[in-house]
């Protein structure tokens, strides 16, 4: 039980740095919006030179300016949660709970009907967890480190 309180305990931390990094993204969005919307130029490349319509802004911004800019920061944000989900099961295997955490990992991809297998370029870029295969590699590794010490 120990050991769940402090796993929660330091998820719990995780939560919030992402959540800020996405206020953040949030932010700077309404306000590349606030000026991109009235941008007449950008319009008037789209065939729209006596009239702004906000509505066509509205799906020229998102769609055609803001999509490359969503992917790159989707990625980003995923990099960050799978560097956290790491850090947590090292500071696990450093409590002395590796094999514990190994279990309880396989216990719920097994619950879940999870597929272990993933390719490593669409999980890296998608899966804002790592694959289980992958985090038992990163624990058993991290456990032969503590061995050694």
């Amino acid at each position: 039980k120990q050991w769940y309180q402090r796993r929660v305990a330091i998820t719990a931390g995780h939560v919030w740095k992402p959540m800020i990094l996405n206020q953040f993204i949030i932010l700077g969005m309404f306000y590349l919006f606030g000026i991109l919307v009235k941008n007449k130029q950008m319009l008037a490349d789209f065939g729209f030179v006596d009239e702004q319509p906000t509505l066509i802004a509205l799906l020229v911004i998102f769609q055609y300016i803001f999509s490359p800019i969503n992917r790159v920061f989707s990625a980003l944000s995923v990099f960050i949660t799978r560097c956290f989900e790491f850090q947590a099961d090292r500071f696990a295997v450093g409590l002395g709970h590796g094999a514990k955490l190994q279990d309880s990992l396989v216990k719920l991809v097994t619950d879940n009907l999870s597929f272990p297998l993933a390719d490593k370029m669409y999980s890296t870029f998608t899966f804002s967890h790592p694959p289980i295969l992958e985090r038992l590699a990163a624990i058993r590794e991290e456990m032969e480190k503590k061995k050694e010490k």
